[in-house]
């Protein structure tokens, strides 16, 4: 691609020229021709840019736009080689931390531009990709198949894919979309509308070329509300999953993928991190793609969540087509399981060392006993007091012999304060077995900002509790403690009001404040003073933590 276009430019604008002798240097005589010539008649040397270091280019180009970038990119193989990383660079495009590509935001369109002139290929740290289903099927066809290409064609590595699906209306519209060949194992739903055969695994291709850029992480995401598509989800998964297609899926399997494709043809799997966070991906048209990429993948964090509209009858026909040998991180909020399920399934991944049931995570047989073998390495658990009563109930000191840290997760509503029977009182009887924890953490969220952090009349009328007394109760227990206030800066007098919480935990070693100052973080100054204010009140803290919070 070397273009007979070459930029010149006068050597005085790139580099010093060394001067023959001094200011004050006699004319030079010609030899040849026995005449004096001055400098000031001898032709301007020149050089072509093109043939300068390396250095020297990359110092130019540092200072020029970004439209002269993307001009010079089109000279010379070379040039292009130089010019468009820094062109993308500036664009947030590239393999740094905070690199990432949004597409149809102000920036993708010039991206898109420089990488369909690219002649390398580049390394992007993250991709979000929103997939608008009310689009037109042609428009969208297009659209599949151009980021097929942009991941197969122009990106060499990629760490983490987000893909957000917008504007799913109605069953028809999203079967437009998500249809796939019927199974010969498990049997599909039949959709009441199609379209041509072309279009069918469109997705799927896509989610395989995600999988085969070598990304670690994978989102599945909905922007707005998941109903009234998701409405029927339930009887779908019935059939799909249910009793029969679960023995035939289970039994089967090693001698069906024998005779039939497997939804997933993804080669370079390096998956270690999905994040399923909407009920997207187990619509019927999708699922199995999704058990495959789970079974036969490397995961080693998991986590499920917006999936209120599957409910735990569902879950008892997925989970058992799920097995992820690799698994050491359980994350599960905004769904409902059946606690003898959630047993079973950290039963069968032995190698989980933490567990993370969110406030919007519920048990729908909380009350039920069971009995359940070890679950051999899970030494870490994070659970609001309504998960975690029940499953600390289960789950005892010879079933979780490595249990040595857990975070109660406590949110005070809005307008609310919070009071000491907010963590004693629910949590009252699993007492002895916190008490054998070596750590205990208390995130505490607050919905607006309190007047006052304690509410002392409401602490007064409860103290007839043997669990609220200076003595006993779960806030004894307490080593750790984080904070999230929805402030921007912590003043003298919250930060002393702050205090007239943290007294209230005697064994109280760390405290970890999370605010909202993200892009303008808390002052030292500020720092200061809220720490000499916390360690006066409290001279056991360890450590004060200051963290900002992403909004």
């Amino acid at each position: 691609m070397e273009s007979s276009q070459v930029l010149r430019l006068p050597a005085q604008s790139i580099s010093c020229v060394a001067q023959e002798g001094s200011t004050g240097q006699q004319p030079r005589r010609d030899d040849s021709e026995g005449k004096h010539v001055s400098d000031s008649e001898r032709p301007t040397p020149r050089v072509d840019f093109i043939d300068l270091p390396n250095e020297i280019i990359l110092y130019i180009l540092g200072h020029l736009p970004e439209d002269d970038l993307y001009g010079l990119s089109l000279l010379s193989r070379r040039m292009n080689y130089m010019s468009l990383p820094l062109y993308l660079s500036r664009r947030s495009f590239g393999s740094r931390p905070n690199d990432r590509l949004v597409l149809f935001d102000y920036n993708s369109r010039d991206v898109l531009r420089a990488l369909n002139v690219t002649l390398f290929k580049t390394s992007l740290t993250r991709l979000h990709y929103p997939l608008d289903c009310e689009k037109p099927p042609g428009e969208l066809k297009r659209e599949l198949r151009a980021m097929h290409g942009l991941l197969t064609r122009n990106l060499s590595s990629l760490r983490e894919v987000t893909i957000d699906f917008h504007n799913i209306i109605d069953l028809q519209l999203f079967d437009l979309v998500l249809q796939t060949p019927v199974s010969e194992v498990v049997p599909k739903v039949v959709p009441s509308s199609g379209v041509p055969n072309e279009l069918q695994s469109e997705l799927i291709e896509l989610l395989d070329a995600v999988i085969d850029s070598g990304c670690m992480s994978l989102a599945i995401t909905y922007c707005g509300s998941q109903r009234p598509v998701m409405d029927n989800i339930d009887d779908t998964i019935s059939l799909d999953f249910g009793w029969g297609a679960r023995m035939c899926w289970q039994s089967l399997r090693p001698l069906a993928s024998l005779f039939r494709a497997s939804a997933s043809n993804a080669k370079n799997n390096n998956l270690e991190a999905i994040y399923l966070h909407s009920s997207v991906s187990f619509h019927p048209h999708l699922a199995r793609w999704t058990i495959e990429i789970l079974n036969s993948s490397r995961i080693t964090s998991l986590s499920i969540s917006q999936q209120l509209c599957i409910g735990a009858h569902s879950w008892a026909l997925i989970l058992p087509c799920v097995a992820i040998p690799m698994l050491t991180n359980l994350s599960l909020d905004s769904c409902t399981f059946r606690l003898s399920d959630l047993f079973k399934f950290v039963n069968r991944h032995p190698n989980i060392r933490k567990l993370s049931l969110g406030r919007s995570f519920r048990f729908t047989d909380a009350q039920r006993s069971l009995s359940i073998r070890k679950l051999g390495k899970l030494a870490y658990l994070s659970a609001p007091p309504h998960a975690l009563v029940p499953f600390l109930r289960v789950a005892t000191e010879i079933s979780t012999p490595l249990l040595s840290s857990i975070t109660i997760l406590l949110r005070v509503p809005h307008e609310q304060n919070f009071t000491l029977g907010m963590l004693d009182d629910p949590l009252d009887s699993s007492f002895p077995r916190l008490k054998s924890m070596t750590e205990l953490h208390l995130a505490l969220s607050f919905g607006s900002i309190p007047t006052t952090w304690l509410d002392p009349l409401a602490d007064a009328d409860s103290s007839h509790s043997t669990a609220n007394t200076s003595t006993t109760g779960v806030r004894t227990l307490i080593t750790h403690l984080e904070v999230h206030i929805k402030v921007y800066s912590l003043p003298f007098p919250l930060a002393t009001k702050l205090t007239e919480l943290l007294v209230q935990f005697p064994n109280l070693k760390r405290v970890k404040v999370v605010t909202l100052s993200k892009v303008d973080p808390l002052t030292a100054l500020q720092k200061d003073i809220a720490i000499r204010v916390m360690t006066d009140s409290c001279p056991q803290l360890d450590s004060v933590e200051f963290v900002a919070e992403e909004l």
